[in-house]
């Protein structure tokens, strides 16, 4: 079913990733470049398996696009994109432990940012804006931390295999169902 979508999908976030890292001015590092491609690979077959999983699971694809639409805008929000983690409220927290985007986002940002010792301040718009001097500061200020790195790739690896097992649970569920009609 999915396994066929596999290597196009890491290949595509591969080229794509690649394509907008270099021509957006990133910071290029082979290391940095390397590991900005496997986080992107492994999230976009997360995504892939997340999918396959909800058209296994709803028969109607009307009804499939409505949920799965409303599941990735509130794991979106729960990423971090919108929002502190620290401001999320404690009954949104399960979508954002289900949030790989969340897990995307923070393991780019500690790769990127975690290492910078000095930005520059510069207060043009009028607004009382903080200072951030440190990459930490940063990924503090949007309630990262370098301290999940690990557990960011174990969530995605975990996710991965929990979309895997219930997709294809699903799919023979949908099998069986089938075939006793």
């Amino acid at each position: 079913m999915c396994i066929a979508w596999f290597p196009i999908i890491v290949v595509e976030s591969i080229m794509l990733t690649s394509t907008m890292y270099l021509l957006g001015g990133a910071y290029v590092s082979l290391f940095l470049l390397l590991d900005t491609l496997y986080i992107s690979a492994i999230t976009a077959v997360v995504s892939l398996f997340c999918g396959m999983c909800f058209s296994a699971s709803i028969d109607s694809y009307e009804i499939c696009s409505f949920v799965v639409s409303e599941f990735l805008n509130l794991t979106n929000v729960c990423a971090g994109f919108y929002m502190s983690l620290r401001t999320i409220p404690v009954y949104l927290k399960f979508f954002e432990i289900v949030s790989w985007t969340r897990s995307h986002m923070e393991l780019l940002s500690i790769i990127h940012i975690q290492d910078l010792t000095r930005y520059s301040c510069s207060n043009i718009t009028g607004f009382d804006l903080p200072c951030l001097q440190t990459g930490e500061a940063v990924l503090d200020q949007y309630g990262y931390s370098t301290k999940n790195y690990t557990r960011d790739f174990i969530s995605l690896y975990l996710l991965m295999a929990m979309f895997y097992v219930l997709g294809y649970g699903f799919f023979f569920r949908r099998i069986l169902k089938i075939t006793t009609v």
